[in-house]
């Protein structure tokens, strides 16, 4: 139970921390920023690889360098078996990473372009190594409540010989943004064999739009997410999971 208490304490603070920041921020890059989406879950695991419920969190920013579009940005997703005494944690996604991002004009459907060259894998040894290295390209395209996120990538140097079948070489995410700052997201990866396909629905709801008690405007709120596919972890990247998890995240802001 305390290693429990721990391990909430210190999401929560991190929470606190990068909440902080984007409470502060409106539609311009900022310094310092959340990165991916950042969100703390719990739900099903189906893949075997943990007693029935699975802990997942995702912590992201970016970083930029001096007066510059260069950032550096760095993102982890962390599986803790809830299950078990000691509640371990199986599988984590170290993903470390250098980006150039353009903005464009706000009045153009294209809002950003960005390409980057990363690392991501989870610190093990063989036989669970799993890890890879990318040159990625994305697009952001906005049309007043609707978004499409194109991304592309080579990868180099994978360390799984059929780690390509599963991950392939590009994503496409898709949504829509409410003016109450609700947001639903869907993301599809085909894989380079699309049987080894995966697609995950995101809805976030911030917390004043459920409750019209709470006043302050915030960027945390209610986290709903649906996987299915291959890939959630990368220690299971080549095993099939449905699972629906429930927590609390921050939204990667679109235009940062």
């Amino acid at each position: 139970m305390r290693n429990w208490a721990l391990y909430f304490l210190i999401i929560r603070i991190f929470f606190d921390i990068t909440n902080s920041f984007a409470e502060n921020v409106g539609n311009e890059p900022q310094d310092l920023s959340i990165y991916e989406d950042t969100y703390a879950l719990i739900g099903p695991d189906t893949t075997g690889l943990a007693d029935d419920l699975v802990f997942k969190f995702q912590i992201s920013s970016k970083l930029k360098i001096l007066d510059s579009n260069l950032y550096l940005a760095y993102t982890q997703r962390s599986f803790m078996d809830v299950m078990e005494g000691s509640f371990p944690f199986f599988d984590h996604s170290f993903r470390p990473e250098v980006l150039y991002r353009k903005y464009a004009h706000h009045e153009e459907p294209l809002r950003w372009w960005q390409i980057s060259i990363l690392h991501e894998s989870n610190g093990r040894e063989e036989p669970f190594s799993r890890s890879w290295n990318q040159i990625s390209g994305r697009l952001l395209f906005q049309w007043s409540s609707w978004y499409v996120l194109p991304q592309l990538w080579i990868p180099f140097l994978v360390d799984n010989d059929n780690f390509t079948d599963f991950m392939g070489f590009g994503s496409l995410t898709f949504g829509h943004l409410w003016k109450n700052d609700v947001r639903l997201s869907a993301w599809v990866r085909p894989g380079s064999k699309f049987e080894k396909a995966a697609v995950r629905a995101d809805l976030s709801v911030p917390w004043g739009s459920l409750f019209s008690s709470y006043k302050k405007r915030t960027s945390t709120g209610l986290w709903l997410q649906a996987f299915h596919g291959y890939g959630d972890s990368l220690l299971g990247y080549d095993m099939r999971s449905t699972s629906i998890a429930v927590g609390f995240g921050i939204q990667s802001p679109l235009l940062q």
